[in-house]
């Protein structure tokens, strides 16, 4: 793990035991690994949702042959 750039962890959910985490901590503490990163995968699907993004006003944009030379 010494010349990797991200160690990457994956846990499904109920699944995984939480033994396991406790033995993530206690390599990244022993290692002093740096950039880890968590999966926690297969999560039950659920009615609430969450989502990131962002906005923008859609424009429509004149074609470039359509400015006027001046």
């Amino acid at each position: 793990m010494r010349k990797s750039d991200l160690s990457i962890f994956v846990v499904r959910a109920n699944y995984s035991k939480k033994e396991f985490l406790r033995s993530i901590d206690r390599i990244i503490t022993v290692n002093k690994l740096s950039n880890c990163a968590i999966v926690l995968n297969a999560l039950p699907q659920s009615d609430k949702l969450y989502g990131y993004g962002y906005y923008e006003d859609y424009t429509e944009r004149k074609k470039w042959w359509k400015f006027s030379k001046s």
